[in-house]
């Protein structure tokens, strides 16, 4: 699949990285919306060469067996740096250090936060999920929300649409 493309996406997250370290690190945080599970994780890998590891984390859903030895081995990865036997407890700790501490200061999903998430500091969402009507704009929704009279609007930056010609 073209969105999971492991040099395209390389390509897109270093784009990512440096927009974010000029525009955005240091006053609000960030989103990475990807066309998958497996993008994601692939944005995740790619993330960690142009920012430290740190500053980004994957949000997703896990299966017990996953069919995926990619997904397979980076849910390993999570719950033995979160200490935790369920993956869904790392991805509430995520969360949770999202809207309170410093780090993590990207999150990266698929599906799981476009709907009803609620966190005032993201104000860039780095778009590489196509995206139409209602699902558009509850994602645009993420990002536009005030934020103590610091932020006065949101961005939503699309590779998808934008730059699927120029990146390969």
């Amino acid at each position: 699949m073209f969105l999971e493309d492991p040099k395209r996406i390389d390509k897109v997250a270093e784009y990512i990285a440096k927009h974010f370290r000029e525009n955005v690190d240091g006053r609000f945080k960030a989103m990475v919306v990807t066309t998958s599970r497996r993008a994601c994780v692939l944005y995740k890998r790619a993330l960690d060469k142009y920012l430290p590891p740190e500053y980004s984390e994957v949000v997703m859903t896990f299966q017990s067996q996953e069919k995926d030895e990619i997904i397979e081995e980076y849910k390993r990865e999570l719950m033995k740096r979160y200490h935790v036997r369920d993956p869904k407890e790392a991805v509430q700790k995520i969360i949770e250090k999202f809207r309170t501490e410093e780090n993590p200061r990207i999150l990266i999903f698929t599906d799981m936060l476009l709907i009803g998430f609620d966190a005032p500091i993201p104000q860039t969402m780095y778009l590489d999920k196509p995206l139409k009507g209602h699902r558009l704009l509850q994602a645009i929704a993420r990002v536009n929300r005030p934020y103590h009279g610091v932020k006065e609007y949101g961005l939503v930056i699309d590779f998808c649409h934008r730059f699927h010609r120029n990146i390969r």
